[in-house]
C-alpha cells in the first residue's frame, strides 16, 4: 500500500485534498461552498492530533455521502478519538440519505418519554393482516410538561412513508438506544476526554431519533444499496474501528497540517493589505526573526534560508532588505523553499 504522504505548511494541499473529496459530491451539490465549509470546518483544533489518513478518511466519507460538514446544518460532524478523525452522521443527514433513495417521501420521527408511555400516550400494535404483518404507531406527545416532568427517554420511532403513501413505523426501544450508544465512537471519545462534544448528552433526542433511523433497511430491503445503508456501513466501521473510507492510496499531504498553513497565508494578506493602506512594514530585525520563526515550524533549516538568498539574491542574509526578506517568507508560505 502506498503510504499517505505529509507535507506541512503547504496551503495549497489543504484545498487540494477537499477539491478531491468534494469530486465525490452529488452533482446538484454546490463543490466550492462544500469546501469552503470543509476548510473553515478543519481549522477546528482538536482535529490537528488526528491522524492524517483518518481525517482524510472522514472527509472522503461526508463527501460520498453529499453531507456538508456544517454544525449549524447538524447533518454530519467530525470529531477527534484519540488519534482518529470520527465521522458522526447527524440524523438530519440521514434524512437527506433516505429521501436521495427516491423510494422514502418523507419520516416523520418523534421520542416517547416515560410519563407518556405510562399514561397511555403511546402505544405500538404489530398484527398479521392479509398474510402481511402490519405495524401501527399512536403518539400524543404531552407538551404541557417540563423535561423533568416526563422523565427518561424510553424509546424513539420514524415512521416512513413511502412514495405509494404506505406508512412504515419502525421503534427503537431504551435497550436498542444504549446499545448504540456503548458502541458509538463520538460516546467513548466523549468519556475518555478527546472532545467536549457531548453529543449523545446534548442532542439526547435526536441520537435516539437516529438509532430509529438505523433500523429502516432491516425493514425497508430496497435500502440495501441506497446512500442511507452506505451512511450504516461507514458508522459501523468506525465502531468496530476501522477508518470510513480506505484512503491508503491517496497520494496527497496532510489536511489538518495545510490548516495551519492555510491560517499563516491568511497573515500574510493581512499583512499585504496593511502594505496596501499605506500602513509602515515591520521593521526589519522584526521580519527577519518572524521569517525564521516560519521557515522552522515549517522544517526548513536557517542555513537553507542563507543558501537561498546568497544564490537567488547575491546577498548574504545579514544583508539582505526588507524586500527581500518578504519575498523570502512568502516563498515559504507558498511551499516553494521545501
Amino acid at each position: 500500500m502506498k503510504e499517505t504522504k505529509i507535507d506541512v505548511y503547504r496551503p495549497e494541499m489543504m484545498r487540494r485534498a477537499m477539491e478531491k473529496a468534494a469530486k465525490f459530491l452529488p452533482e446538484f451539490i454546490d463543490r466550492q461552498r462544500w469546501v469552503d465549509f470543509a476548510i473553515t470546518y478543519l481549522k477546528q483544533k482538536s482535529l490537528h492530533k488526528c491522524s492524517p489518513e483518518s481525517l482524510l478518511s472522514a472527509l472522503y466519507g461526508a463527501a460520498k455521502l453529499g453531507l456538508p460538514l456544517d454544525d449549524v446544518l447538524g447533518m454530519a460532524h467530525i470529531i477527534p478519538y484519540k488519534s482518529q478523525a470520527v465521522l458522526v452522521i447527524g440524523y438530519r443527514g440521514e434524512l437527506y440519505l433516505m429521501w436521495k433513495s427516491g423510494k422514502v417521501s418523507h419520516v416523520e420521527v418523534g421520542v416517547v418519554y416515560e410519563s407518556e408511555l405510562k399514561s397511555g400516550r403511546f402505544e405500538f400494535f404489530q398484527h398479521e393482516e392479509g398474510g402481511e404483518c402490519k405495524r401501527r404507531l399512536y403518539h400524543a406527545p404531552d407538551l404541557a410538561k417540563s423535561a423533568k416532568e416526563k422523565g427518561k427517554i424510553v424509546a424513539a420511532y420514524a415512521i416512513f412513508i413511502l412514495t405509494d403513501g404506505q406508512r412504515v413505523p419502525i421503534i427503537a426501544s431504551q435497550d436498542d438506544i444504549e446499545k448504540a450508544k456503548s458502541k458509538s465512537p463520538a460516546y467513548r471519545a466523549y468519556l475518555e476526554g478527546s472532545t467536549d462534544q457531548a453529543i449523545w448528552e446534548e442532542f439526547e433526542e435526536s441520537m435516539a431519533i437516529k438509532t430509529a433511523i438505523h433500523k429502516g433497511p432491516k425493514y425497508l430491503p430496497f435500502l440495501y444499496d441506497s446512500p442511507i445503508s452506505t451512511a450504516i456501513k461507514i458508522e459501523d466501521r468506525q465502531a468496530e474501528g476501522s477508518l470510513p473510507v480506505d484512503v491508503s492510496a491517496v497520494d496527497i499531504e496532510s489536511p489538518a497540517e495545510a490548516v495551519m498553513a492555510e491560517e499563516l497565508r491568511e497573515k500574510l494578506e493581512k499583512t499585504k493589505k496593511k502594505l496596501e493602506k499605506g500602513k509602515k512594514p515591520p521593521e526589519k530585525e522584526k521580519m527577519l526573526k518572524t521569517l525564521l520563526e516560519t521557515a522552522k515550524e515549517a522544517g526548513i533549516k536557517e542555513e537553507q534560508i542563507k543558501k537561498h538568498i546568497t544564490e537567488h539574491y547575491g546577498v548574504e542574509l545579514e544583508d539582505a532588505g526588507e524586500e527581500i526578506l518578504a519575498e523570502v517568507y512568502e516563498k515559504i508560505i507558498k511551499g516553494d523553499l521545501l
